[in-house]
């Protein structure tokens, strides 16, 4: 929490005061879960990591440890809850077989924590070369003339012609008063299929601005991994299925951007089930399913499973769990 631009009175001294001590609460327990060090040496360009979350780099994965524990400053309570669960559902620790390479937080994750140092200014990096993708292969496409205001869940809502892979959105700078985005869908036909529906004379709009549209110069081939979708669906005990607790959840795992939640048709009267619509499917979606099957608290407590992108027209508002 930023230091406010007024004196420290009252009730203002008493909130900052109450952030700051849980902040240093939740990084002291990271530093110490996590057996990481701040490394004032480490070196990595931001626009290395800008688009892709990508995992913490290997001097900092030794030793990782549930995020959801009794010991968490934060997650201590839902951990109580959900070891009792496991104990009258007869579910018992798993004492031995641990995977063999656990979930850690995203980089983005751990700067943010403290963990590790922001990018030095002084690196050599210069960016991705551009992958050079013809039309016809192309599944990215580049938005124009977007309203300043304009979220990725404004991206998601006008997207009806199939599934998306990532969203990115670049907001007004550098004196332009519109915003910008690029979308990669999972196959270049949606692509196609989106440019073409751009151009006709009706357009697209966004926040009552009609939108631009090409295909995007940082191409992208269609994907080969169908089976996965930047949409989540977690299913639980209904009083344990927060939207507070998941999105606390999710800051804890990596950097990311939801552009819906939604409930569902659980098929079960004791359980509830719930989508989130994640910005990317790597680096977000991907790793978030991850770690919530990495959790010893969550098993046989919590399913989490990729769900169909309500952007693809095939689905049906009526597909259950």
């Amino acid at each position: 929490m930023p230091i406010p631009p007024y004196p420290f009175t009252g009730e203002v001294f008493i909130e900052y005061a109450t952030k700051q001590q849980e902040a240093a609460r939740i990084r002291d327990y990271m530093f110490d879960q996590y057996n990481m060090k701040e490394d004032v040496n480490f070196n990595l360009s931001t626009d290395s990591i800008s688009e892709v979350d990508s995992q913490a780099p290997s001097t900092y994965e030794s030793d990782s440890r549930p995020i959801v524990s009794e010991s968490d400053p934060e997650f201590g309570e839902v951990a109580l809850r959900l070891a009792a669960l496991q104990k009258a559902s007869g579910i018992t620790p798993m004492l031995d077989a641990q995977p063999a390479r656990r979930f850690r937080p995203s980089h983005l994750v751990l700067n943010r924590t403290g963990l590790v140092h922001s990018p030095s200014r002084d690196s050599k990096y210069r960016g991705k070369p551009i992958r050079t993708v013809p039309d016809s292969l192309n599944c990215a496409v580049w938005l124009s003339n977007l309203h300043p205001a304009t979220t990725v869940a404004d991206l998601a809502q006008m997207v009806r012609t199939g599934a998306i892979y990532a969203m990115h959105i670049v907001p007004a700078q550098h004196g332009f008063h519109t915003a910008a985005a690029s979308i990669v869908f999972m196959k270049h036909s949606v692509a196609e299929a989106f440019l073409m529906q751009s151009e006709a004379p009706q357009g697209i709009w966004i926040r009552r601005t009609k939108i631009k549209a090409i295909y995007n110069m940082h191409g992208e081939t269609d994907t080969t991994q169908t089976e996965r979708s930047r949409v989540l669906r977690i299913r639980g005990p209904s009083e344990e299925m927060d939207l507070s607790f998941w999105q606390k959840f999710f800051t804890r795992c990596v950097e990311y951007q939801l552009s819906h939640v939604r409930q569902i048709r659980s098929g079960d009267v004791d359980k509830a089930a719930m989508e989130f619509d994640f910005a990317r499917m790597r680096g977000q979606a991907d790793s978030v399913l991850k770690a919530i099957r990495e959790q010893e608290k969550f098993r046989g407590i919590f399913e989490v499973q990729y769900a169909p992108d309500p952007c693809d027209p095939t689905i049906h508002a009526t597909d259950r769990w």
